[in-house]
């Protein structure tokens, strides 16, 4: 006869389920099949689960691996040096020294208190006058020891005589008719009747024939040559 084939041995855990009875297996239990497996069988979620698990190891050495590794320009690898800026030529005294021995394009007026012509035909300019000079050797006038320095002023004529020092124009002056500008007892030798200003070692004959800009002439130059600046 053939030999009958050894019964499988039930579960413990099994077992203990079955022998608590139908009173114990109410509810869920009761409507649904107990699951179980044979002993040394690995169940399929089991399966599945320990696959989930060696899948998240492995990518977490992977992870772990990568993170150890240094990154392209990390800080790990030293920065390049800044391109040092190429010194500049100091070219402060090269130019400081080309200014000063360049000559002066405007010397400077002198203001000492006596009228020079940089400083007369300065105040001409910031009284409004529009002063043209005559070029050439002017014309002696009598009575007056210096030549004069001649200016068109549209149809006025302007004469400017101009002293070392106050004392000598004073001397000149003083020998004066004022009314005609001449020395007493001689011929008026103006075109027009002269207007004679003094201011300083100055002399002026302003030939005009409008009020108001013979007005403004005696107000600009009597009012002084420029001063300089005390100390």
């Amino acid at each position: 006869m053939p030999a009958e084939p050894e019964s499988a041995e039930l579960p413990k855990e099994l077992v203990s389920h079955l022998d608590q009875g139908p009173q114990h297996r109410s509810g869920r239990c009761a409507r649904r099949r107990p699951r179980w497996s044979w002993p040394g069988r690995p169940q399929r979620g089991d399966q599945l689960n320990r696959l989930r698990l060696m899948v998240s190891a492995v990518a977490l050495v992977a992870g772990c691996g990568r993170s150890e590794e240094p990154r392209d320009g990390s800080a790990e690898s030293p920065a390049p040096a800044p391109a040092s800026a190429a010194p500049q030529p100091d070219t402060s005294a090269r130019s400081a020294g080309s200014a000063s021995s360049a000559p002066s394009a405007s010397p400077s007026c002198p203001a000492t208190g006596l009228w020079a012509l940089c400083s007369l035909e300065k105040r001409l300019r910031q009284s409004g006058f529009v002063a043209k000079r005559i070029e050439g050797e002017s014309p002696r006038r009598a009575g007056f020891s210096m030549r004069p320095v001649v200016y068109a002023m549209g149809r006025s004529r302007l004469e400017v005589f101009l002293y070392d020092d106050a004392g000598a124009m004073i001397r000149d002056f003083s020998a004066l008719d004022t009314t005609i500008a001449a020395p007493p007892g001689t011929p008026s030798p103006w075109e027009s009747p002269p207007l004679l200003i003094r201011s300083g070692n100055l002399a002026a004959v302003f030939l005009t024939s409008n009020a108001r800009q013979a007005e403004r002439l005696t107000l600009a130059l009597t009012a002084g040559a420029p001063l300089g600046s005390p100390r």
